[in-house]
């Protein structure tokens, strides 16, 4: 299992616990090889996988033939509708939906954060993120404004997993059901 955290996407990588997983911000495929090789069960990519504007198909294409698609994660933000990079502070003319689509072929998983409600604690937008559940068929996480069992549950049944942190930081989710 590859450790979760919230991580920036500067020029550099920052390891997960135990060695498990690397984020990938700004990087290029030969350090990335070279840190996989190390023992690294996956590499969550974010901004790397875009450039000027759009998805950036031969980076994605050249990380997956580097670790293989089936370790790679797809980091995939949005902001008012379109992708968000660079620590969500450059948005692209791209949606999450597309960006899903065409990075499909490069990864076996996306972590799908859909910034407007991150933190919140008001509630995530169930249909921005089932749009990006509709767009791929490989496994997916949402994250950004999960508070309640219910949008947990209904994420479940869409085949989606669920990033919580604020709602269980503050109490107002119980980690016990009953």
């Amino acid at each position: 299992m590859v450790a979760s955290a919230t991580v920036d996407t500067g020029p550099a990588f920052e390891e997960f616990a135990g060695g498990e997983g690397i984020h990938v911000g700004e990087a290029n495929d030969k350090t990335i090889g070279r840190k996989a090789v190390m023992g690294a069960h996956a590499v969550i990519a974010s901004s790397a996988l875009f450039r000027d504007g759009v998805v950036d198909v031969a980076f994605a294409r050249s990380l997956a033939d580097a670790i293989g698609a089936d370790r790679v994660i797809a980091a995939v933000d949005s902001r008012g509708g379109q992708v968000v990079i660079h620590g969500w502070k450059t948005v692209l003319p791209v949606t999450a939906a597309d960006a899903v689509r065409a990075l499909e072929p490069y990864c076996d998983e996306f972590l799908y954060t859909h910034v407007d409600k991150e933190g919140l604690m008001q509630g995530t937008d169930m249909d921005a993120i089932m749009a990006v559940r509709r767009a791929t068929s490989r496994r997916l996480t949402a994250a950004g404004g999960i508070t309640t069992w219910d949008e947990i549950d209904r994420l479940d049944a869409a085949g989606v997993d669920a990033v919580v942190g604020m709602a269980v930081y503050t109490g107002q989710l119980p980690l016990d059901r009953h």
